[in-house]
């Protein structure tokens, strides 16, 4: 009796054993199936996630502009028709408004064709990355993503269609109505001027004045600096100016008031008498308007 009793108590404890271990194993399996798909749902989504954040280049679209072109962090991509095909000819002061975008590795999502980006070696032999050869860059003032402050200035920029295959055709002085513009000599030289108007803003109207001091490079364009009179605000020296060939002023120039920044559209004409060249013209913006004036001489 003892014996069948000692059989029946270790055929218990191995039954008990084998069912524990069987749970464990099933318990350790369910906690490797749930582990393992919880760590494929984990990097499935961490994945994904990185992927889009990875996107060296991207796309968007905003009311006025439509679909355009974007880095990683959203800031807006532009080009301009001032370069060609595998060629930039953004140099200087120009450049310094106008800084290049370069990533060495493109990565874009399925609305984007990889294959339309490329990139060119600058003369001072840095890189640029390119939009069906295009040079592609950043506008200075662009500083948050959404930011498009570039699109249209001096009717030669613009932000990048990826519908498109070029730039568009620069944009006539007379079309300039939400750009801004500054003004910019017809031939190779320098020149001073002053500037004044009134700005309105926050139902405070702001009398601002200052002076410029410019100059012109043999391709017509125009760089320089631009003071303000105003305590604490002063114009930004970021100007994109070009001029035609009948002496019409375009170009851009912004400056600050009380904190604000104000974008405002310049056109005005150039003329010429042997060395000596003058300028004058308005500025506008949604905000208020002035006028502007200068002379200079050619250097040509």
């Amino acid at each position: 009796m003892n014996k069948t009793k000692s059989r029946f108590i270790y055929l218990s404890i191995s039954i008990f054993t084998i069912s524990a271990l069987l749970m464990l194993a099933g318990c350790s399996k369910k906690t490797t199936s749930t582990t393992s798909a919880g760590t494929t749902t984990i990097t499935t989504t961490a994945t994904t996630s990185t992927q889009t954040l990875q996107y060296s280049i991207n796309s968007t679209s905003k009311t006025g502009i439509g679909t355009y072109l974007v880095d990683g962090k959203g800031l807006t991509l532009y080009w301009t028709s001032r370069d060609s095909i595998g060629q930039s000819n953004i140099t200087g002061a120009t450049l310094a408004n106008w800084p290049v975008f370069y990533v060495s590795n493109i990565s874009v999502p399925s609305l984007l064709n990889s294959s339309d980006f490329g990139s060119i070696t600058r003369t001072d032999g840095s890189k640029q990355t390119t939009f069906k050869g295009w040079p592609l860059y950043y506008y200075i003032k662009d500083q948050l993503a959404g930011d498009t402050l570039g699109q249209g200035l001096a009717g030669v920029w613009f932000a990048v269609n990826p519908a498109t295959s070029a730039p568009p055709a620069p944009i006539s002085t007379t079309a300039l109505s939400t750009v801004t513009t500054l003004t910019s000599f017809p031939y190779q030289g320098s020149g001073t001027g002053n500037w004044s108007g009134q700005i309105t803003y926050n139902n405070k109207t702001y009398s601002i004045s200052g002076t410029m001091s410019v100059t012109v490079d043999s391709n017509g364009v125009f760089s320089g600096s631009i003071s303000s009179d105003k305590t604490g605000g002063t114009a930004d020296t970021v100007i994109s100016a070009q001029v035609d060939p009948n002496g019409n002023l375009t170009g851009t120039v912004s400056f600050t008031v009380s904190g604000t920044i104000f974008i405002t559209n310049w056109q005005g004409k150039i003329t010429a008498s042997g060395n000596s060249l003058n300028m004058q013209g308005t500025w506008t913006s949604q905000y208020g308007s002035g006028t502007f004036s200068g002379t200079g001489t050619t250097s040509k």
